[in-house]
């Protein structure tokens, strides 16, 4: 189990990594906001940045069986990835209507 959760924490490091990225590129796009260009490449990353949170909501589920002691925090981190999912996908749908 702790070769498991080891390995469930490099990956939880590389998608933090990755969301960093992410949110780097939404606060360039936001400049293009009236572009209809920029809204599209705005909803491409906001979509992105959703389906990392999901992707570390799943890693956090996995994480309840491999370090038990933690359960509830990590069952908690992956509730608040899910709503950030959530509201990424929300933000990207309201972007999609402004280029409508």
């Amino acid at each position: 189990m702790r070769s498991c959760g080891a390995s469930l924490h490099v990956r939880l490091e590389e998608l933090r990594e990755r969301a960093q990225a992410l949110v780097a590129q939404y606060q360039e796009l936001k400049d293009a906001e009236d572009e209809e260009e920029g809204l599209v490449r705005r909803v491409g990353v906001l979509t992105a940045i959703a389906a990392n949170h999901d992707a570390r909501a799943a890693v956090y589920d996995r994480l309840v069986t491999a370090e038990p002691s933690l359960s509830d925090e990590h069952r908690d981190r992956a509730e608040h990835q899910r709503s950030n999912a959530y509201n990424a996908r929300k933000q990207a749908l309201l972007t999609t209507r402004r280029t409508s």
